[in-house]
């Protein structure tokens, strides 16, 4: 329906109560598939079937019951520039997300603060949310970029696609380094998504194989254990890792109420 909607939700909201309550909604130009959210600049990113990412910064007052309301302000599309000249993406943008580091309680200066968008033209690109400005890219897909995951206490991003392999990049002096490969995947991945503070990451390739990464990734390359092949779209295996993070077990094929 071409809308960006936003939603209230008070303290101890419930998703059937009265607590969750319509707070705005903003026709957009263009159809978009894909959200992240970037709370120091109060932004929405948005991208739809197009090279482009739009940014729309977010304004909130208060609204009747202490609920929020919304409005919308549009920013413009992320802006190419630099040492290449004009960087921009060429094909359709997969995958973004925010990288908000620690704010400054006395300044409000935020220490780090980069928008990263993966594309199927085989770039990643660094974003910077303030001025929709290109700052770098992180070379090294062969393939187009389809998922990818920040994990805020290691301070890694997992960036995954067509290829086999999970690419494995550190933050470090605010620039972003590339660490080392993830294995054990045979056919193109399709997500990848970390569960932070937990030295584990989960990945899913396109033939159903959803694989388990873990380990301490800072000091060693991991490894990835096959869980399993689902047998079909529908199936989901319910995963049960083991504390001493050395194994993986799953439990039994479960299928989801439709």
């Amino acid at each position: 329906d071409l809308a960006l909607s936003f939603w209230s939700f008070r303290s101890k909201s419930s998703i059937n109560g009265e607590t969750v309550r319509p707070a705005g909604r903003h026709l957009l130009p263009l159809q978009q598939v894909r959200l992240c959210w970037c709370s120091y600049v109060s932004t929405v990113f948005t991208s739809g079937f197009t090279p482009e990412v739009l940014g729309w910064r977010v304004h909130c007052k208060e609204g009747t019951g202490g609920h929020g309301a919304f409005s919308v302000e549009e920013r413009g599309a992320l802006m190419g520039s630099g040492e290449r000249g004009k960087a921009r993406h060429r094909d359709v943008v997969q995958s973004f997300l925010c990288i908000e580091g620690n704010v400054d309680p006395e300044t409000n200066v935020i220490d780090t603060l980069f928008l990263v968008t993966g594309g199927l033209d085989h770039q990643v690109l660094v974003w910077d949310p303030r001025t929709l400005q290109f700052c770098f890219e992180l070379k090294g897909h062969r393939g187009g970029v389809r998922s990818m995951s920040w994990d805020r206490s290691q301070g890694l991003l997992l960036t995954c696609g067509f290829e086999y392999d999970i690419k494995v990049w550190g933050l470090i002096s605010r620039r972003i380094y590339f660490f080392f490969h993830l294995k054990g995947h045979r056919r193109p991945l399709v997500w990848v998504d970390c569960a932070a503070g937990n030295d584990r990451a989960v990945s899913l390739d396109d033939s159903g194989k959803l694989s388990c990464a873990h380990g301490a990734p800072a000091t060693s390359s991991g490894c990835i254990d096959a869980l399993v092949a689902a047998s079909s779209p529908d199936d989901v295996l319910f995963v049960a890792p083991k504390s001493d993070h050395t194994n993986v077990t799953g439990g039994t094929d479960y299928r989801p109420a439709l």
